[in-house]
């Protein structure tokens, strides 16, 4: 039982120290950490300022008393170097407390030191010879540090006595200091205990202080970054969501939040919806090509299989003019519909991938290519009769429809032209009518061509433009039926060239295909 408790114990700890070091990696933990590192660092820069200048301040202080002390008692110091010689030891009550002053030789020799009343004899600093160069810290000016017996610090000033009464401190020069003016020097010291306390009471203070400040900082300033930053864990979680998948993932607008964020909380949104659209796109492309290649193959399959059997029969030898007559009618048959398919399957590629940087020698009329297209079509029509605008088609006609250009090839008008009318007399019975309709209405180029054939299916109308394509449940195929790819053909033309088509249909009143240019595309 024991055990499981320390196992429990260490489980939490180590989930507790988990979660903490997840926290240091996250925005809210750097933003937390570095205002702790600045806010110490300035601390500690103004602690360290506000020490200084207070030790200066009070080391200052009692470098002004021991200055005063020796003036205070000048003319006491320049008697006992001449009519009245100190002993080597005394107290003296005029000194202020805790100092303590010696009289130094001009050759070095302490001749006598004074301390104030209640110092102890250990406390005495100086000794002959002295612990440094009166002369030179005379020179120097500047206060010494030593320490007494009991390790506490003193300030030692030193000054050079004059042979003149009236003037007993003189400041030395380097050069001066064996002149004959100097009779020796005089040493003042005091403790420096209290400035000291009053430097650390002044220091605790401030640590103290500053802990309280920082402590109460970290805490508000965890409470101030959690609010700002909370929509970026929306973000995250959203993020990895999408990661998982979920691609229809989006971020909440719920929560108020700064501008950068709310900016970077729209631009992944857009980003996201524009993923999700291209992976739709890819995914219906890629249902398309699977059905497109599943289309050809059978396309390609149904000739290849008919060729191979009547060459089985032929292979088995014995067969009849006739039959070999037969055979070879439908082997042509069937190779001129490979042909064909390969041809248009060359035609869609061709107008993917070149047709669009092709656009010099864009705009055609009819007229352009009617020679051409006409003797193809005528071949096809039978007994129908085709109209352009309500007259007979003809390349001798008088019809304005036939020199309004369009913007396309003269490769491209010949497809559509010959594409929609073979499509339209495939689906029409003989002594139908199929009728071309060319117009500028406002500021479009419109081409159409209706028929009165046999219609199509409404669950058909979208996928007419698919590639191998053939509505059977609402158009009988026929023998030498095309294998769908023509409107395919023509829908791909008019996107590339900045066109649309629309297909309106009724079952058994007929079709009509409407292409749509916009008129500033012709040239």
């Amino acid at each position: 039982m024991k055990g499981m408790v320390v196992k429990m114990s260490e489980s939490a700890f180590a989930g507790v120290r988990e979660d903490l070091r997840e926290w240091r990696k996250s925005l809210s933990g750097q933003l937390l950490m570095r205002f702790i590192i600045c806010l110490a660092i300035f601390f500690l820069l103004i602690g360290l300022i506000q020490y200084f200048s207070l030790k200066r301040a009070l080391y200052s202080n009692v470098e002004q008393t021991l200055e005063s002390a020796l003036v205070a008692s000048g003319n006491n110091i320049a008697q006992w170097f001449t009519t009245q010689p100190a002993p080597a030891e005394f107290r003296w009550a005029d000194l202020p407390e805790g100092m303590a002053l010696a009289l130094y030789n001009k050759d070095g020799s302490l001749q006598a030191v004074a301390y104030a009343n209640g110092m102890e004899e250990a406390d005495i600093l100086f000794a002959s010879p002295p612990p440094f160069d009166p002369a030179q810290a005379a020179v120097d000016v500047r206060p010494l540090y030593l320490h007494d017996q009991r390790g506490d610090e003193h300030m030692v000033l030193s000054r050079a006595v004059g042979t003149d009464q009236l003037a007993v401190m003189h400041m030395l020069t380097a050069g001066a200091k064996d002149a004959d003016w100097v009779r020796g020097f005089v040493l003042i010291s005091t403790p420096l205990n209290d400035a000291k306390l009053i430097l650390y009471q002044n220091y605790t203070g401030y640590v103290l202080s500053a802990w309280i400040v920082l402590i109460f900082s970290i805490i508000v300033t965890y409470f101030a970054v959690r609010q700002p930053l909370s929509p970026l864990t929306t973000i995250s979680e959203t993020a990895r969501q999408v990661a998982r998948g979920h691609y229809h993932a989006r971020i909440s607008e719920a929560e108020p939040t700064t501008t950068e964020i709310d900016q970077l909380r729209k631009s992944l949104n857009q980003m996201m919806e524009q993923i999700e659209t291209a992976l739709i796109a890819e995914n219906h492309a890629r249902e398309k090509m699977s059905r497109f290649i599943g289309d050809a193959s059978h396309e390609l399959k149904t000739p290849l299989t008919s060729i191979r059997g009547y060459l089985e029969i032929l292979r088995r030898g014995h067969v009849d003019q006739e039959a070999l007559a037969e055979a070879l009618r439908a082997m042509s048959l069937e190779t001129e519909r490979l042909i064909r398919l390969t041809e248009a399957l060359l035609t869609l590629n061709q107008i993917t991938v070149y047709a669009p940087t092709q656009r010099a020698d864009l705009g055609v009329t009819i007229m352009d290519v009617l020679e051409d297209s006409m003797p193809l079509i005528a071949s096809l029509l039978g007994e129908r009769k085709l109209n352009l605008n309500g007259e007979p088609l003809a390349k001798d006609s008088e019809n304005p429809a036939l020199h309004i250009r369009f913007p396309l090839r003269r490769d491209e008008m010949k497809q559509v032209l010959y594409n929609l009318v073979s499509n339209a007399i495939q689906y029409t019975e003989m002594e139908g009518l199929i009728e071309i309709t060319a117009a500028e209405q406002n500021d479009e180029t419109v081409f159409a061509v209706r028929d009165n054939g046999l219609g199509i299916a409404a669950e058909d109308l979208p996928f007419v433009f698919d590639r191998f394509f053939r509505g059977d449940r609402s158009r009988r195929r026929k023998s030498g039926q095309g294998a769908g790819l023509g409107l395919s053909i023509v829908a791909e033309i008019t996107r590339i060239r900045g066109g649309n088509i629309s297909v309106e249909s009724e079952v058994g009143k007929g079709s009509t295909f409407i292409l749509r240019f916009r008129q500033k595309a012709v040239h």
